[in-house]
């Protein structure tokens, strides 16, 4: 069951929501429990998994939900396509309401086969809106709550699903693997005639195996100090240099596609430069004054290099927490919250670290990789994700070759994108360019595939 809460956490002034309120209905929804019926329906859902991975779900927990749809949606017999963002570790529904409604936007303009008439952002398992619930070690669990919130948004559609496509981000990336034969078992069971269109796993865990301990903390260490965020927002001068340096490579190595790729990023690294986003005019004022002292300081004076880029730091990390918050009304975490999450983390770790086959850090069980027969499925790699490294995960496919095996390999169409100067928390600090690229991606796979496996970079 879903209803709309008691208590609202969606600020609907946000611009990015205010600016569809005059065609399209921007409301919240929240789980609140399950029928007989459902239960039973779950039961029957968790056949499709080896016995060893099976749970007796409990009550759910509240996880919410902002929900767009179309306030009117004109005749068409093209299928009306529903898309679902699950975001990644501390996301909420409301914090993340800014991803849907670019979703919302840019999907329909870059893919011409459909109308879009439903775009959801849900909470995170470990996210601000479920922080008295008790993390659960099985991601199938989890993967169960999300499948059955999202089979009543479909049944509380206004406009019936042809098809659905699922998004999801690092935690909840790894998840969507273990939601899909659930869901698929669910609608069939409500004689739905939605169809999971596409699954799309964004910066997922999962995927490879790395070392854990470094993943908790170097890797832990270098996402959470939102460097590579800072320098995809407001690129330094050692950012740019950076690039132009990598330009030169390639200008020597003779890639052609890839000097392309460089040049864009440099003017759009420019741009950002002259012309920064969610900054005060004071702000903006403090910033040219510190990039201006980096360009002018003496480089062999590493003292006050590292001063400035402290101070630069200092501005700008608040200014991206800002934007992380999103739609959200609650503003900063109270010391409560603060104390809650730690505790959450540390179930979050103990279910992700210590049963090794389930982690984050180790590749999808093949019996779950199986489940995503028949859906095309997108893997997005950011070039300066801190977590999940397209090289490390290019390793690890060659390893499996050599295997005769592939990550993956039963879906029916797949995709590997590459977005350069691309950090871990992007989906959520450049919505709208992430928006793009995903519109692009659903725009090719109705295109005929040129290989089982279609590489892209943007």
């Amino acid at each position: 069951m879903i209803e709309q809460p008691s208590r609202s956490f969606l600020d609907k002034s946000h611009p990015s929501l205010e600016a569809l309120q005059p065609r399209a209905n921007v409301e919240e929804r929240v789980l609140t429990g399950f029928t007989p019926e459902l239960r039973q329906q779950i039961r029957v859902g968790m056949q499709n998994y080896p016995e060893s991975f099976r749970v007796e779900v409990k009550n759910p927990p509240s996880y919410r939900a902002t929900v767009i749809t179309p306030k009117f949606l004109p005749e068409s017999a093209l299928p009306k396509q529903g898309v679902i963002w699950l975001p990644g570790f501390t996301g909420s529904a409301s914090d993340n309401a800014d991803v849907a409604a670019q979703l919302y936007e840019k999907i329909p303009s870059q893919d011409k086969d459909g109308q879009l008439a439903l775009a959801a952002s849900l909470s995170s398992s470990i996210g601000r809106d479920l922080q008295t619930w008790r993390f659960p070690q099985s991601h199938l669990e989890r993967a169960t709550y999300y499948a059955a919130f999202i089979m009543q948004l479909v049944k509380q559609s206004p406009y019936p699903l042809d098809d659905l496509k699922i998004i999801a981000h690092s935690l909840a990336g790894m998840e969507a693997a273990y939601i899909i034969p659930m869901l698929r078992s669910l609608l069939r069971q409500n004689n739905s005639k939605t169809k999971i269109g596409a699954v799309v796993l964004t910066q997922p865990g999962g995927m490879y195996d790395q070392n854990r301990f470094g993943f908790v903390g170097k890797r832990t260490n270098e996402v959470t100090s939102l460097q590579g965020e800072m320098a995809e927002m407001f690129p330094s001068i050692f950012d740019i240099q950076t690039v132009k340096d990598n330009l030169e490579n390639v200008q020597v190595q003779q890639d052609p596609a890839r000097v392309v790729l460089l040049k864009q990023q440099l003017l759009e690294m420019e741009q950002k430069r002259q012309n920064p986003a969610n900054l005060t005019a004071e702000q903006k004022q403090a910033l040219a004054q510190i990039d201006e002292a980096l360009e002018s300081s003496d480089n062999a004076d590493g003292g006050m290099t590292k001063s400035l880029l402290r101070h630069r730091k200092k501005l700008l990390k608040p200014v991206i927490q800002k934007v992380l918050r999103g739609a959200d009304l609650r503003g900063k975490p109270t010391f409560k919250e603060k104390i809650q999450n730690s505790v959450n983390l540390v179930q979050f770790l103990t279910a992700n670290f210590l049963p090794r086959r389930f982690g984050l850090t180790t590749a999808l069980p093949e019996a779950i990789n199986k489940g995503l027969d028949d859906v095309p499925v997108v893997l997005i790699f950011g070039e300066q994700d801190g977590y999940f490294k397209l090289k490390e995960y290019q390793e690890y496919l060659k390893k499996q070759a050599t295997k005769g095996k592939h990550p993956l390999q039963a879906s029916a169409k797949r995709f590997i994108a590459q977005i350069a100067n691309w950090p871990h928390i992007a989906p959520a600090t450049n919505p709208a360019k992430f928006a793009s690229i995903v519109g692009d991606i659903f725009r090719r796979m109705n295109e005929p595939a040129a290989s089982a496996i279609t590489e892209l970079k943007y």
